[in-house]
C-alpha cells in the first residue's frame, strides 16, 4: 500500500494544498516553523483519523475555521481508491471510501497500517513503563481483531476491583470481579508474551545491522509483582491489596524491559543506544504488522534523522527503503544524501506551501 496524493483544506496552517507522492521516500524540508511537521501529521491523520501530535482537533483546524478536510488517493496493492475526510471544530466527521460514506461508528484506521517516528518517542525508551505497554498493545490491536475488547473488558474489571477495594467490600460480586480480572489479565499477559517471542529475534537483527557492533538488544516481560505471572502475584499481593485499597498487581502495570549487554538501556544506555534501540523497534513493528496483517505500512520520520550518524541512517533505510513508503521530515534536504534519486522525492516546504524538486 502506498499514498499516491494528499489533499488537505484548513489543516494547520495549509488553506489548501495538493501535493503528489512516489512509492519510495518523500522529503519534506525547510526552515522550522513552514508546515514540514504539519503535512507529515496530515499523512498520518489521513491514515488513522488521528493525530500523533495532539488529541485535540480545535488544535489542528485552521485558525478562525469551523472544518477541514483530508482525502488521499492510495493504491492498496490491488486497487486504486480514495478517502476523504471532513471535521468539524466539535470533531463531527463526515469519512467516505470512494464517495461511500461509512458506517457510523467504523473506524477506517483499521484499513491502514502507520509506523511514526518523532522526538518524543526517545520517551518509549527513556520514561516509564507505560509507554512501552502502550508500544505492545498498539501491535496487538493491529494484529488481533479482539484485542482491543480484551483491553476494555479488562479495565472495566480493573475498575470495579478497585472500587470494591477501596471501599472493603466483599462477597460473591468480589470474588466475581476477582475472577474475571486474573482471568482478562492472563489473556492480555498471553497474547503480550506470544508478540515479544515472534518480535524479539526481528528487533534484535535490526539492532545489530543498524549498530554496526556486536552489542545484544535483549527484551524481556517484567511481571508486576512477581516474575511467574499474574495469579502467582494475586497470590503474593492480595492480603495487602485489601489493606492499601487497590490493585498492586496486573498488564497495566508490568513493563518491557530493554538491555543492552544486560544494562538497562533506560538508565544506562547512550543517546545512541537509545536512539537505534528505538529504530529496531519501530521497524520491528512494521515487519510484525506486516506479517499478521499482509498490509505494508507507511513510515513517518519526523524531524529524527539527524540524530542518526550517517552509518546508522544508512542501515535504516536499507531495510526499508525497497520495501515500504517514507515520509521523512528535516530542515536539511542532505538528510536523504546517499539514496539512489530514482527512490526520493523532495518537496520544499515554506509558509503553507509545497514546492516538488528534482534531486
Amino acid at each position: 500500500m502506498f499514498v499516491k496524493k494528499i489533499l488537505v483544506h484548513n489543516f494547520r496552517n495549509y488553506k489548501f494544498e495538493e501535493v503528489s507522492f512516489c512509492p519510495r521516500v518523500n522529503l519534506f524540508y525547510g526552515q522550522n516553523a513552514q508546515g514540514k511537521t504539519n503535512l507529515a501529521e496530515a499523512v498520518y491523520f489521513a491514515l488513522q483519523g488521528q493525530s500523533y501530535r495532539t488529541r485535540y482537533i480545535k488544535n489542528i483546524i485552521h485558525g478562525g475555521c469551523e472544518k477541514m478536510g483530508v482525502a488521499v488517493d492510495f493504491f492498496d496493492g490491488s486497487y486504486d481508491s480514495q478517502l476523504r475526510m471532513v471535521i468539524s471544530s466539535g470533531n463531527k466527521r463526515k469519512v467516505t471510501m470512494d464517495e461511500n460514506p461509512l458506517e457510523k461508528g467504523v473506524s477506517h484506521a483499521g484499513l491502514f497500517n502507520v509506523v511514526s517516528v518523532c522526538p518524543d518517542d526517545v520517551g518509549l525508551i527513556k520514561e516509564g513503563p507505560s509507554g512501552r505497554r502502550a508500544f505492545l498493545d498498539g501491535i496487538l490491536i493491529k494484529v488481533d481483531s479482539l484485542y482491543h475488547s480484551l483491553l476494555r473488558d479488562y479495565k472495566a474489571s480493573l475498575d470495579n476491583r478497585n472500587k470494591l477495594l477501596n471501599t472493603g467490600r466483599r462477597g460473591r460480586e468480589f470474588d466475581a470481579w476477582n475472577e474475571s480480572f486474573l482471568k482478562l489479565g492472563e489473556q492480555i499477559e498471553k497474547s503480550r508474551l506470544a508478540l515479544i517471542e515472534k518480535i524479539t529475534p526481528v528487533v534484535r537483527l535490526m539492532h545489530r545491522k543498524i549498530a554496526h557492533s556486536n552489542e545484544e538488544l535483549q527484551i524481556d516481560y517484567s511481571f508486576k509483582g512477581s516474575d511467574k505471572g499474574l495469579r502467582e502475584s494475586f497470590a503474593q499481593l492480595h492480603s495487602k491489596e485489601r489493606v492499601i485499597g487497590r490493585t498492586l498487581i496486573g498488564p497495566h502495570l508490568d513493563d518491557l524491559v530493554l538491555k543492552i549487554n544486560n544494562a538497562p538501556i533506560k538508565t544506562d544506555g547512550s543517546e545512541g543506544q537509545i536512539r537505534t534501540a528505538l529504530f529496531a523497534l519501530k521497524i520491528g513493528q512494521a515487519r510484525m504488522v506486516k506479517f499478521f496483517t499482509r498490509k505494508n505500512p507507511v513510515f513517518i520520520f519526523d524531524d529524527v534523522l539527524l540524530e542518526l550518524d550517517e552509518g546508522r541512517k544508512k542501515a535504516v533505510f536499507s531495510e526499508i527503503r525497497d520495501e515500504y513508503q517514507v515520509f521523512v521530515t528535516s530542515t536539511r534536504k542532505d538528510v536523504v544524501e546517499g539514496l539512489r534519486k530514482d527512490d526520493t522525492v523532495m518537496y520544499r516546504v515554506e509558509n503553507g506551501k509545497v514546492f516538488s524538486e528534482k534531486r
